[in-house]
């Protein structure tokens, strides 16, 4: 994570919040794709070992941030561009939790085409990542930000039919309230998705 001048490398630290965001992701469509309520306690654990790990690579970010005169980029750009990427992993990790809190017992289809969407975001971040810290293919990196942009709006749509649905159909109250909660929840992570996007087009529009 260093350059050849050993000064701490925050474009990896990048990489490495991205790599763990699609990871959390990942998981999540494992989860509702072949859900087991027996099995949540055990993948939440795996759940927040990916969220410790990323929390330590933020923990370098802000020590170093904390310590050097000269950073990159921006040093109020450096801190939102991780508390975003933060964000991500601990919104998919909240989504898991609600299932384990509210005993989920089954995943309706349009939460398992929202936790699609929140992949595909991830997916398109990761892409975008691989020339960031250049800024010299941004028109290349500005589509995989756009992407996420429609995904995040594909998101909203979803999850405006799915609430819609729920309040329509369902005459369970509980099952009403925990289902509102986590369709909110998984409706937050494609807003983190989205704030990366957008943290990450004004960042090369600065340095361009």
């Amino acid at each position: 994570m260093f350059h050849k001048d050993n000064r701490f490398n925050y474009f990896d630290a990048f990489d490495q919040d991205i790599a763990y965001a699609c990871q959390e992701a990942d998981l999540l469509q494992e989860v509702f794709a072949d859900y087991h309520p027996e099995q949540l306690h055990g993948q939440l654990e795996r759940a927040h070992a990916i969220e410790h790990d990323a929390d330590m690579v933020n923990h370098d970010v802000y020590t170093h941030l904390a310590s050097e005169f000269i950073a990159p980029i921006e040093r109020e750009d450096i801190d939102f561009l991780t508390q975003a990427l933060d964000d991500i992993v601990d919104n998919i990790e909240g989504v898991m939790q609600r299932l384990y809190m509210y005993n989920i017992l089954e995943i309706p289809q349009p939460a398992k085409d929202m936790a699609d969407v929140i992949s595909k975001s991830c997916i398109a971040l990761k892409e975008a990542f691989v020339v960031f810290h250049t800024f010299k293919h941004s028109c290349k990196t500005q589509q995989h930000l756009i992407q996420v942009n429609t995904y995040e709006e594909e998101g909203d749509r979803i999850y405006l039919e799915a609430i819609r649905e729920l309040y329509s159909e369902c005459d369970d109250l509980k099952l009403v309230m925990a289902w509102a909660s986590t369709l909110a929840k998984l409706e937050k992570c494609c807003d983190a998705c989205e704030r990366v996007a957008n943290s990450m087009s004004t960042i090369i529009m600065k340095n361009s």
